[in-house]
């Protein structure tokens, strides 16, 4: 079986957007440099963790059953696996069918999400 080699896709940037970037960006000194990469290791490393303890949980929960408490030998808790309830409301739903509610309820809030690239 022969591999096909993907295309690399070219981005250009316009002159406009490249002032937009620089106005938005903090360019980056050599301390921050170093941080940013730690940063970046240990976000790999918590995500393989993260994966482990996924699977682990995942056999604990299959071992145990339908029982909500794990116990040692001495009736000591080691964990507990118990059912709890939410309430979700469909936002579309109440959007369309009640949309008066809908606006005296909604409310937007401004977030900032940091990501590693």
């Amino acid at each position: 079986m022969r591999k096909v080699k993907k295309k690399r896709t070219v981005t250009t940037i316009t002159r406009a957007r490249k002032v937009e970037v620089a106005q938005k960006a903090a360019v980056i000194s050599i301390r921050t440099q170093v941080q940013l990469d730690r940063a970046k290791k240990l976000h790999l490393q918590i995500e393989r963790l993260q994966k482990q303890y996924g699977k682990l949980t995942t056999d604990l929960k299959k071992f145990m059953g339908d029982k909500e408490v794990l116990v040692d030998r001495r009736k000591r808790v080691l964990a507990t696996y118990e059912k709890h309830f939410r309430t979700y409301i469909e936002r579309k739903q109440l959007e369309q069918e009640f949309p008066e509610v809908f606006a005296k309820v909604a409310y937007e809030q401004e977030i900032r999400a940091f990501r590693l690239s």
